[in-house]
C-alpha cells in the first residue's frame, strides 16, 4: 500500500472517531442535565462499558505485544476511551434514579416525571 493510502486510510479513521464520538455525546449529555433515564436500558450502559473496557484491554495487550503497530489502532482506542467514560456517568444516574425510584415505591419513569416538574417549579 502506498503511502498515500495509508495517510487516507488513517484521517478517514479519526474523522469516524469524531464522528463516532459526537453522535454519542448529546444523549450524554441531555441525560446528566435532565437526569432523566426511564427510557434508557440499564444492560445496555452495562454491556457498553465492558464492550468498551474489552476493546481498550486488547488494544493495550497489543501496543505492548507489537509497539510499531499501536498508531494504526490510535482512532479506535480514542473512540472506545471516549465512549467508555461518556458511558460511566449515564450508568451512575441510570442506577441512582432506579434506586430513588425503588425508595419512593414508584416506577423509574413517575420518578422522571418528577424530575422534570421539579426543573419546571426551579424555572418559574
Amino acid at each position: 500500500m502506498s503511502f498515500d493510502a495509508l495517510k487516507f486510510i488513517e484521517i478517514t479513521g479519526y474523522i469516524g472517531t469524531v464522528i463516532t464520538s459526537c453522535c454519542f455525546l448529546p444523549p450524554v449529555i441531555k441525560t446528566i442535565r435532565e437526569r432523566t433515564t426511564a427510557s434508557q436500558s440499564l444492560w445496555m450502559w452495562i454491556l457498553e462499558i465492558v464492550g468498551c473496557t474489552i476493546w481498550i484491554s486488547s488494544f493495550i495487550v497489543q501496543a505492548i505485544d507489537k509497539p510499531d503497530e499501536q498508531a494504526k489502532w490510535l482512532p479506535t482506542i480514542i473512540t472506545n476511551c471516549v465512549l467508555w467514560v461518556s458511558s460511566i456517568p449515564m450508568l451512575v444516574i441510570k442506577i441512582n434514579n432506579m434506586i430513588q425510584a425503588k425508595k419512593r415505591n414508584i416506577s423509574e419513569l413517575e420518578y422522571d416525571n418528577i424530575l422534570h416538574w421539579q426543573k419546571r417549579q426551579v424555572k418559574n
